[in-house]
């Protein structure tokens, strides 16, 4: 559950850079393949939870995940923005 996920990914090393690198990485490859929808229902609420018990800014961290969504919206296989 919540917890459960909120436990796994405080636990990564390196902290809040840690976490802020692996939520980019995660998101970018996720992106390739679901649209902004579902992302941002599905797995930016799960991911908040946890980025707000680290103590990042919130506002922030959707910026950051706003801009991640983009660039990979241009990027292939699919590339949902060229089309």
């Amino acid at each position: 559950s919540l917890l459960a996920i909120e436990h796994m990914l405080s636990g990564i090393h390196g902290g809040t850079v840690g976490f802020l690198i692996f939520v980019n990485i995660f998101i970018f490859v996720l992106a390739f393949f679901l649209d902004f929808f579902e992302i941002a229902l599905i797995v930016i609420p799960m991911l908040a939870h946890v980025d707000s018990s680290l103590g990042i800014d919130l506002i922030w961290f959707g910026v950051l995940i706003c801009v991640n969504m983009q660039k990979s919206f241009m990027h292939p296989p699919f590339g949902f923005a060229l089309f």
